[in-house]
């Protein structure tokens, strides 16, 4: 596997139809002094992800990865990388091999992400499925309809905009350490996972 940042990415593409599934939960305190006015206190800089993931073992030898990904994961011991697989930013314009800046269409990330660093890590998920990892540090608007993100270094290869998935890294655990696998065959199968966030464990 891919190692980030000390952690291993799981670069398997969930097998889904659509989008995978994901939740957000808010750690909130309510403080009620039992008259006046109640107040609700958020306990964590930003929601915690909650992502589905799909896994299709087609064959020994995805079985196998699938077996070697559990034991390096020891449960929930050991968190671990995964993309969103979702669209959560849109290149505006391609990237160059020697890019470290890249631009995206305004969506508000500089003012309400950015400064969260579990939002910090991107994924550049290219059309054949490989991958490009970076952290954003530093963002900017300049209020014509995109955002300039400048990287940690320069992408490496070149990015087209139309064709690449720009999805949030999430630093994970599993959510169990029971994994549900639904077996058609002896060398076909499906595994459930759920995947928990876990932001304040990003070196």
């Amino acid at each position: 596997m891919t190692t980030f940042k000390t952690f291993d990415v799981l670069e398997v593409q969930p097998n889904r139809a659509e989008d995978p599934e994901r939740m957000f939960r808010r750690r909130l305190t309510r403080l009620d002094p039992g008259m006046g006015k109640v107040s609700v206190l958020e306990r964590a800089e930003t929601p915690t992800c909650e992502l589905d993931f799909e896994w299709f073992l087609d064959g020994r030898v995805e079985i196998g990865t699938f077996k070697d990904f559990l034991l390096a994961r020891r449960g929930r011991a050991v968190p671990f990388w995964v993309p969103s697989w979702r669209h959560d930013l849109v290149m505006a314009v391609d990237a160059t091999a020697t890019d470290a800046n890249v631009i995206v269409q305004e969506t508000g990330y500089t003012k309400h992400q950015f400064s969260k660093a579990s939002r910090r890590q991107l994924a550049f998920i290219l059309s054949d499925g490989s991958m490009v990892l970076r952290t954003v540090t530093g963002s900017t608007a300049p209020g014509n309809g995109t955002e300039v993100l400048t990287l940690d270094s320069a992408v490496g290869v070149a990015i087209p905009a139309a064709t690449t998935m720009v999805a949030f890294l999430h630093l994970v655990r599993l959510q169990s350490d029971v994994v549900e696998v639904k077996w058609h065959h002896q060398t076909l199968a499906e595994a459930s996972l759920r995947f928990v966030e876990v932001p304040r464990e990003i070196p």
